[in-house]
């Protein structure tokens, strides 16, 4: 469950960042999306790589969220104050962000891109799922790289409460690996603040799908 709630987060900030309340046409923006790929092993980093991403505060700032949950999990010492929140990351190439304030306040918000820069960097063993960085090692380099299309959306960007909160993002890659293999890779996540989700489980609207299929 702490794996899929990162994926959560992940996904609202990638919109919630770069986009004002209030703000009418549409407007360009260089967003990183990125997520982690349970299923397959790899973080994925879309419009932009592992180094622009992986910087000594974001590094730290991983490493004491594993800390914080060993102190919940009654594993570890209180690891205190969070360090210096990271900055953002600018994105290589801008995405169109479209967004449309309802009548009764909720922004609904939407990124989308084509042609963008991807690579998926392979899991260490016993990855924490906690970011990016501390899952994976700079000494392995990527997995693969290539090009995706990428769509983003929120229909309640800066929760109003007004409706429910659905959001997600989905795309599909063309990816050659470090050997030469060619590969295309589909990706989609989607969820409802408004469906049932069991006390031991994620929620029953869950959707979560990573294929990776050779060519």
């Amino acid at each position: 469950m702490r794996r899929t709630i990162v994926a959560i987060l992940a996904t609202l900030a990638l919109v919630a960042g770069a986009v004002p309340a209030g703000a009418d046409p549409p407007t360009q923006e260089k967003l990183a999306p990125g997520f982690p790929d349970f299923e397959n092993g790899f973080a994925v980093f879309i419009n932009h790589d592992r180094a622009a991403v992986c910087t000594p505060e974001q590094v730290a700032f991983e490493e004491w969220l594993i800390e914080l949950f060993a102190f919940f999990d009654g594993e570890g010492p209180d690891p205190g104050p969070p360090p210096p929140e990271p900055a953002e990351v600018e994105g290589f190439d801008e995405l169109q962000v479209n967004f449309k304030e309802t009548k009764k306040g909720a922004v609904v918000a939407s990124a989308h891109g084509s042609d963008l820069y991807i690579e998926l960097w392979p899991f260490v063993e016993d990855a924490p799922g906690v970011g990016p960085c501390t899952d994976t090692s700079e000494e392995t380099g990527p997995w693969a790289t290539g090009t995706t299309s990428y769509h983003g959306n929120d229909n309640d960007l800066f929760g109003s409460e007004t409706r429910g909160n659905a959001f997600g993002d989905r795309g599909k890659a063309s990816l050659t690996d470090n050997e030469g293999g060619e590969w295309s890779y589909d990706f989609r996540f989607h969820v409802n603040s408004k469906c049932y989700a069991p006390e031991d489980g994620p929620p029953a609207c869950l959707m979560v799908v990573r294929t990776l299929t050779p060519q």
